[in-house]
């Protein structure tokens, strides 16, 4: 399982310096094994100190275990790595934790739990107290982590390097190609001495320029810089990889979510919803001035990566689902701006 160790979700606020928390929950919120990453980069944790992990109200951790924990540095070298002691379940909805000594400014800490039967929302609340039980440091706010798999290699069929399709489905604090693809990143330093260097490469049509931007990892032959929630994009690794986008859904009761705008043409779309939505109910409000109509788009393909062929959505005919993490070819009939159904957070 990889996961990203730089955070991109920032607490509302923090007493001394924030402590930032990543919990991998997967897209389609099924069972399995879950990272939490703690970026600590100010507050001190010490030996005798505790941190609560409280997720939404009902969700069962009956039968988690710990797995795994890993303990380095992120800005600077540390000099106190330290281990986790050990889990206390304190609570139906809540894993207590106990440093086994101090957690050092600029550390993380990752701990693998398994057994995962019923995750429920993206809502978690992070307490850290002393060890009188005292909490000095609250935080509750919301991260949103998706996993993408990509499929990779050649295709033995074609000989051609195998596609994928995709999309931000949240809105991540850093747009960067180097953020949002830290994980393919990270794979490409670990295996470069190796005898199977891993690669990719990620392309996305401009119809402004009317021409292809690109990032290649493995040449200079780039122009692409940023991955952006409303745009899709091709990615081509040298091998299969499942990547984790951090991010925020739209804020519930803040008004409609972003609009994205398209040319009058085939444009790479982008699925901006944390949840499947009909294409009926997703291109609702689309804006082909001077009204809103879903009749702006004439026709949507999607793409199966395993069969690496594309999907006719069959719009407007069918009210077929789009998925979150996908990406598709919309075809407009002039130039138009989608604007998300405001339910589109989880």
């Amino acid at each position: 399982m990889l996961t990203m160790t730089v955070a991109s979700a920032v607490p509302a606020a923090a007493v001394e310096a924030p402590i930032y928390v990543e919990v991998d929950n997967p897209i389609a919120k099924e069972a399995g094994d879950y990272t939490i990453t703690f970026h600590n980069v100010g507050t001190l944790i010490a030996g005798g100190d505790w941190i609560d992990i409280m997720f939404p109200f009902g969700t069962d951790v009956t039968g988690w275990s710990l797995v795994m924990l890993t303990t380095g540095p992120t800005e600077h070298t540390a000099t106190n790595l330290c281990l986790i002691g050990f889990i206390d379940t304190i609570a139906p909805d809540t894993l207590r934790i106990w440093p086994g000594c101090n957690i050092t400014k600029c550390m993380w800490v990752q701990i693998v739990v398994e057994n995962i039967t019923n995750p429920t929302s993206c809502d978690h609340h992070l307490e850290v107290g002393t060890s009188t039980h005292t909490p000095v440091d609250s935080e509750l706010y919301t991260i949103y982590c998706a996993r993408i798999e990509l499929k990779g290699g050649v295709n033995p069929n074609t000989g051609l390097a195998m596609m994928n399709l995709i999309s931000l489905p949240c809105y991540p604090a850093d747009t960067s190609i180097e953020s949002i693809l830290a994980d393919l990143f990270l794979l490409k330093t670990l295996t470069a001495v190796s005898s199977k260097p891993f690669s990719f490469s990620v392309w996305y049509w401009d119809n402004d320029s009317d021409t292809w931007l690109k990032y290649v990892s493995d040449s200079s032959f780039t122009d692409l810089e940023t991955i952006e929630p409303g745009k899709a994009y091709w990615i081509k690794p040298s091998r299969d990889i499942n990547f984790y986008v951090h991010g925020y859904p739209y804020p519930s009761g803040q008004g409609p979510p972003v609009k994205s705008c398209y040319a009058r043409s085939w444009n790479m779309v982008g699925f901006v919803c944390t949840e499947p939505k009909s294409t009926s109910v997703y291109l609702y409000y689309t804006m082909l001035p001077p009204a809103y109509t879903n009749s702006a788009v004439s026709s949507i393909l999607g793409w199966n990566a395993n069969t690496q062929s594309y999907v006719n959505l069959g719009w407007p005919y069918t009210a077929a689902l789009l998925q979150p993490g996908a990406g598709y070819w919309m075809a407009f009939v002039d130039n138009a701006c989608i604007i998300p159904p405001s339910d589109c957070d989880c």
